[in-house]
């Protein structure tokens, strides 16, 4: 009995290790993902539906084929959303708080009201910028894939890139 216990300590502690990730890892060069990401105003998750045909995945970016189909005007519910942004880089011409003007954040997620998430000496803060990506006055470049988990009626789930081709109902 007392070996399993001992394995099973060893167990935790190497499922702990390979979970923890730190922001100090943080590498701009690298697609940052915000899991459980809904990014813009007033977003939220629940029963959307198609403004088009739209191919579900078994997994978020998959490039094997699609397992199932959302047909326009569908109804779908949406669980949960990941979004996958290539980080900007952005000198600050304005003090926030702890950062201050000439400092240097890496722009990650809109969080909506011109917040975004943003990296900054090794953790992940909110920051208001004042802009937002989605219309004239943004300032810089703005990637983001947003993959949305759906659930169909019979209970199949997929994945789909969902950014503008849905309509929260």
């Amino acid at each position: 009995m007392g070996g399993n216990m001992i394995m099973r300590f060893y167990f935790f502690i190497i499922l702990l290790a390979s979970c923890s990730t730190t922001h100090a890892d943080f590498d701009p060069q690298q697609t940052y993902v915000d899991n459980g990401a809904c990014p813009w105003e007033l977003c939220r998750f629940g029963v959307w539906k198609a403004k088009e045909d739209i191919p579900i995945y078994a997994t978020a970016r998959s490039t094997s084929p699609p397992i199932a189909m959302i047909k326009r005007g569908q109804q779908v519910k949406a669980l949960i959303g990941d979004a996958y942004v290539t980080p900007q880089k952005y000198v600050m011409d304005f003090d926030a708080g702890e950062i201050h003007t000439g400092e240097v954040v890496w722009v990650l997620t809109y969080e909506g009201e011109g917040f975004f998430k943003v990296w900054h000496k090794g953790a992940v803060k909110s920051l208001e910028m004042g802009f937002s990506p989605y219309g004239p006055d943004i300032l810089l470049p703005y990637e983001m894939e947003w993959w949305v988990l759906f659930e169909f009626p019979d209970g199949t789930k997929g994945w789909a890139n969902a950014l503008g081709h849905f309509e929260e109902d």
